[in-house]
């Protein structure tokens, strides 16, 4: 018997080669869904009519990506994939223009995508149904879109990331069962038919610090002062460096040790600083003028990761085990100025895994950054997925990185 998921990825430079590939890993399951991450060196639009082709009887969707998971490690110009077998039930739908999409579009859009899996929106349950997201990660329309699901569907668990474009900033891309569109969005339901466990995992903690947002616009995700001085130049006290070390060197702000927090429920959710725009910074996730933030501090990335998973791992049933992951960027680049990457990698892939670096992560209703979300999924024993396809083309190692948040 075929087991119910299964894990493929590919280096392949050539698509319709890096798609037979895919295939060959993930058919042999009979999938009823196929998510797939690819570089942007894969234009979005021959992916999805390629995956489209491969898998006619599943439900294909996915994004691109500013680096993807491949057999442990990080690297770019790949496909990393994840397939569902049939035993799950899916629902989805693509938000073309995520700019236009209204929040009380929302009743409509989750009523859809529950008569798609053949249910009520009130029949959903937090033990069998979860939404994944994936958002143009340029648009900064995610938590319209987050906040609208979770009051519509409370205590469903939503987990997802933000597409991205390899740092080039320009656009992102989403696709849905051979339809691509820039600067849209994918909402899924899924039924796996699996036990399973949504995550959300950081390596920063408070140091008691806090500090007030005076000015900001939130529409853009600018904070243009912080406790009434210029904001970079208070970031860079925070960070004991002086102002004119990020205006000489601006790779310097990617991944830094100090970042912000919004607090919720106990807990502080990571509004890191993406890069400045002047004097200005820009932070994944809209902040409001007034609003008091935590001010953090980096522990072990390599370290709260492996414990975070071999946490969220041990609560599942059984010890077979496969992981979906959505890691954001600055945590790649930490890592690479830390010269981690490969540990970092390895500690994410504790089981088989897919995924890809992004431009920010979603988590309930809530966009966070620097953080590690996902879904673990338990397998049946002796089911374990197909790992990761032989690499074809790229090396071993991760690709030269290049600046982000």
């Amino acid at each position: 018997m075929p087991p119910p998921l299964a894990i493929a990825a590919t280096t392949q430079v050539d698509l319709d080669r890096a798609v037979a590939e895919l295939r060959a890993a993930l058919a042999p399951i009979d999938p009823a869904l196929v998510l797939a991450f690819h570089s942007p060196s894969h234009p979005a639009q021959m992916v999805a009519t390629a995956m489209a082709a491969a898998f006619p009887g599943a439900h294909t969707a996915g994004c691109s990506t500013m680096g993807e998971l491949s057999e442990g490690r990080f690297v770019r110009g790949g496909i990393s994939a994840i397939a569902f077998g049939p035993q799950a039930r899916v629902g989805l739908e693509c938000i073309e223009d995520v700019q236009a999409w209204r929040y009380e579009e929302g009743a409509a859009l989750v009523g859809r995508i529950c008569t798609d899996l053949g249910c009520a929106p009130a029949s959903l349950r937090s033990d069998r149904h979860v939404f994944l997201t994936l958002v143009d990660g340029l648009s900064g329309a995610d938590e319209r879109i987050l906040s609208s699901v979770a009051e519509l569907a409370p205590g469903v668990p939503l987990v997802g990331g933000c597409a991205a474009d390899d740092e080039h900033f320009n656009h992102t891309w989403v696709f849905s069962d051979g339809v691509a569109a820039q600067g849209g969005a994918i909402l899924l339901l899924l039924e796996p038919g699996l036990p399973f466990r949504p995550f959300a995992i950081h390596h920063f903690r408070p140091t008691g610090q806090r500090v007030v947002i005076t000015r900001a616009d939130p529409a853009h995700r600018l904070v243009i002062e912080i406790n009434g001085w210029p904001a970079l130049r208070e970031y860079a006290r925070l960070c004991g460096l002086p102002m004119e070390s990020f205006r000489q060197h601006p790779d310097l702000i990617h991944g830094q040790n100090v970042q912000f927090g919004s607090r919720a429920l106990n807990t502080s959710f990571l509004r890191g600083v993406m890069t400045a725009r002047g004097t200005d910074l820009v932070l994944a996730g809209a902040v409001e003028e007034g609003a008091i933030l935590d001010v953090l501090e980096a522990v072990d990335l390599v370290e709260s990761t492996r414990q975070g998973l071999q946490e969220e791992l041990s609560k599942l049933p059984g010890s077979d085990a496969a992981l979906m992951l959505f890691s954001c960027g600055g945590r790649y680049h930490a890592a690479d100025r830390a010269g981690v990457l490969a540990d970092l990698a390895q500690a994410m892939t504790p089981v088989p895994a897919a995924g890809f670096s992004t431009y920010g992560e979603h988590f309930g209703d809530i966009l966070v950054s620097f953080s590690l979300t996902g879904v673990a999924f338990a397998l049946p024993s002796g089911s374990l997925p197909s790992s990761s396809l032989p690499s074809s083309s790229l090396p071993s190692s991760s690709l030269p990185s290049r600046d982000v948040a």
